[in-house]
């Protein structure tokens, strides 16, 4: 998992693509079958997207360097 919100949202706005700052709150929770469809475990290191960010699914699969 992330070691702080700083790496969270660097690796956020890289997924999608863009430089622009975003707030909120810090969540967790268990991994386990996603929305892409996809089996994660707790140890696997993936983050959550919003509604919007998620896109219909445009960004599963994809790969992040932190």
């Amino acid at each position: 998992m992330f070691k702080s919100l700083a790496s969270f949202a660097i690796a956020t706005m890289m997924l999608i693509g863009v430089a622009n700052a975003f707030d909120g709150d810090a969540t967790y929770y268990s991994a386990g079958l996603g929305n892409c469809g996809n089996q994660s475990k707790d140890s696997d290191s993936i983050v959550a997207l919003s509604t919007q960010e998620y896109n219909g699914g445009a960004h599963c699969g994809k790969h992040i360097n932190v």
